[in-house]
């Protein structure tokens, strides 16, 4: 019996810096795709875009916590603050606001 030897070809799987993960999860986090539709156009499986989220949550307490990184642009004026949602929405606060405003709004905002 003769048997002819299979030879397997994989092709070579893309390496990401850690540069270029962050920059594909802020490119997903600003899309309005699901997983699997902006995996597809990335080039990359869901599979693998579930571990780079999931390393990313687990590696940030407060992203676990559902809470999200503020990272200030620009000095607002005194009492006027502009907070901008990774979905497109912004809450613009005016001078006057009370905490207790915005932690309501808040709490209304992350359940949504």
């Amino acid at each position: 019996m003769n048997q002819e030897a299979c030879t397997s070809i994989r092709p070579s799987r893309k390496r990401f810096s850690p540069e270029q993960i962050n920059e594909v999860l802020e490119r997903y986090q600003k899309s309005s795709l699901t997983q699997k539709q902006f995996a597809a156009e990335e080039g990359i499986s869901v599979a693998t875009l579930n571990n780079w989220l999931r390393r990313r949550r687990d590696a940030s307490p407060l992203l676990s916590q559902g809470l999200l990184e503020v990272v200030a642009k620009d000095r607002a004026p005194r009492g006027r603050y502009r907070i901008e949602f990774p979905h497109g929405c912004c809450l613009v606060l005016e001078e006057g606001w009370q905490e207790r405003t915005l932690r309501e709004l808040l709490r209304i905002l992350g359940s949504a």
